[in-house]
Parts: structure tokens; C-alpha cells; sequence
């Protein structure tokens, strides 16, 4: 019974990635390729980092400084900032949506939407600066 439940898993797992493989294929055929490069080119790639040893060490290098400045922001976001602001620092957006529904949901819908509307706007705003950012880096 386990032994099929492993093999039902296993199979499922390969579709999936099968099936995610496929519509990044169909993808480049319709995007450029520095947003969808074809799935054949990346497995090269892949294989070619992972034989070439000075690539693997600079990629691994990489990933460590990525998840050290992960960890240092969960941190820094988890138990410096509650600390030096206080108990009684002002909600963030959406916790201030969240309370604006509790007492007059009528009244409190339209608060909490305009709320979530402004930092989705925010949110693709700096999104929209970061693509333009990366791009002026890169000299396009």
C-alpha cells in the first residue's frame, strides 16, 4: 500500500514538472527570451554549471549570500523593529483594512479595499522601478 502511494506521488510529481516544462516551452515561443529562454537552453545551462567547478562555487556563494540576507531580514523584521518602535507602533495597511471591517462593514468594505488598493499600487509601483533599475544596470 505505501509502495503505490510512493509510486502515485513520484508520478504526479513528474507530471506536474512535466506540464510546467511545457508551458515555459510554449512560453518562449512567445515572449523574449531573456523572460522565457527555452526550456533546452536552461537544462544546458544547468548541466554546464553544475560540471564546471568554478560556476558551481560561484553559484553556491551566491545562494549563501541570498539566504544570509534572507535570514538577516526575517530577523531584523521579526524582532528589531517591534523592539525599537514599541508596542504600540502604528498597523500596517492591511491590519488597518482588517479593523476597518470589524465595526461598520459597510462603511468599513470601502476603507478596507481603498487600503489594499494603495499598497497594491505601491507594490507594482516598486515593482515597476525595480525592472527599470535592472535595466539602466544592464545598459538596455
Amino acid at each position: 500500500m505505501m509502495q503505490n502511494s510512493r509510486v502515485g506521488r513520484a508520478l504526479q510529481a513528474t507530471a506536474s514538472t512535466l506540464v510546467l516544462a511545457g508551458l515555459w516551452q510554449i512560453a518562449s515561443l512567445f515572449f523574449p527570451h531573456y523572460l522565457f529562454p527555452p526550456v533546452t537552453d536552461v537544462v544546458k545551462r544547468a548541466v554546464d554549471i553544475v560540471v564546471s567547478g568554478p560556476l558551481l562555487v560561484e553559484v553556491l556563494v551566491t545562494a549563501a549570500r541570498i539566504f544570509a540576507g534572507l535570514l538577516g531580514a526575517f530577523v531584523l523584521g521579526a524582532f528589531e523593529v517591534p523592539l525599537a518602535v514599541g508596542p504600540n507602533y502604528p498597523p500596517t495597511l492591511a491590519e488597518y483594512a482588517l479593523q476597518a471591517t470589524q465595526n461598520d462593514v459597510l462603511a468599513g468594505e470601502r476603507l478596507a479595499a481603498a487600503c489594499l488598493l494603495l499598497t497594491a499600487v505601491a507594490a507594482i509601483a516598486l515593482a515597476v522601478l525595480a525592472v527599470r533599475f535592472a535595466k539602466d544596470a544592464q545598459g538596455d
